[in-house]
């Protein structure tokens, strides 16, 4: 039986996150309204569920885990701490590249600054 729970008369779905992703998902739980009375509907759609987080945690599991590191890393050494979870839907290295051209534009526009500032000083 999926994981569904009733609170008053709509059903609703949770799950945990296993621990080797609560990083990259930013969750320990995942819960969702499943927006029906009937307990019949939210076991089919809890099932369905199961299926959808269990592809997805072995879809996250097989990102390059060091490259999204290092890329969050970098952004973390320029102040920025992302609140989403480091992953999209069409896969891994979409998501690395997003990050490493993020991290790329947030140096650039650092070290101008930086220059900037610099170059105040010398005039």
């Amino acid at each position: 039986m999926p994981s569904i729970y009733k609170r008053g008369n709509v059903w609703g779905y949770q799950r945990g996150v296993p621990k080797d992703l609560r990083a990259i998902v930013g969750k320990t739980k995942i819960q969702h309204s499943l927006k029906t009375d009937s307990q019949r509907q939210a076991t089919a759609a809890g099932q369905k569920l199961d299926i959808f987080y269990d592809d997805e945690f072995r879809r996250l599991r097989s990102l390059d885990s060091e490259a999204v590191a290092n890329a969050q890393i970098r952004l973390a050494d320029l102040g920025v701490v992302l609140d989403e979870p480091v992953y999209t839907a069409s896969g891994s290295q979409e998501a690395i590249t997003a990050l490493a051209r993020l991290a790329s534009r947030l140096i650039d526009t650092h070290e101008d600054r930086v220059h900037k500032r610099t170059q105040r000083r010398v005039d």
